[in-house]
């Protein structure tokens, strides 16, 4: 179905993050680090990311969600960031970072596989109008070229898993 880089330095929700997603048909990467996620995010260009934010080594999450939006490969590539660190401020800076959706742990196991099943919906409608050969239509003022926002794909995304019977 998609395949996902899964950030993670504990191997016990690393294994629970794999096994969620690969049920569902999902190929899950697991790197330990931020910095391996980077090389892995361009050398196979998955569909998703899941970011942890702390994680040993020089890059922290944000930092590599940062890289992630700057680099115009990667720039439209969804992510979650999953993470400890829940006041406020860390959700606002990981949103700002670019992250699409920022869940905090504890986490629901099936909250995590609606937002991934939301974000690659989402990503899917952004392509089909390139896939269609559609690219540079434009239609009722906007730009068919123009991937959204992270702030409005965060949204659709949101809409889309409280749209889905069950959620």
């Amino acid at each position: 179905m998609a395949t996902v880089v899964n950030a993670e330095d504990d191997p016990d929700l690393a294994e629970l993050i794999s096994i969620c997603l690969a049920v569902r048909g999902h190929e899950v990467v697991t790197v330990t680090d931020a910095q391996s996620a980077l090389r892995r995010c361009r050398a196979e260009r998955p569909d998703l990311v899941i970011m942890d934010t702390v994680m040993p080594g020089p890059l922290d999450g944000l930092q590599a969600v940062r890289r992630i939006r700057s680099d115009p490969a990667l720039a439209g590539l969804p992510v979650i960031v999953l993470s400890a660190q829940a006041a406020q401020a860390d959700i606002a800076a990981g949103l700002r970072a670019g992250a699409d959706v920022y869940m905090t742990k504890p986490f629901s196991p099936r909250d995590l596989a609606a937002h991934v099943a939301a974000l690659l919906d989402v990503r899917r409608l952004e392509r089909a109008p390139r896939d269609a050969g559609l690219a540079g239509v434009r239609g009722k003022g906007a730009d068919a070229t123009l991937p959204p926002s992270a702030w409005t794909r965060g949204r659709l995304a949101s809409d889309v898993v409280r749209a889905r019977p069950g959620s």
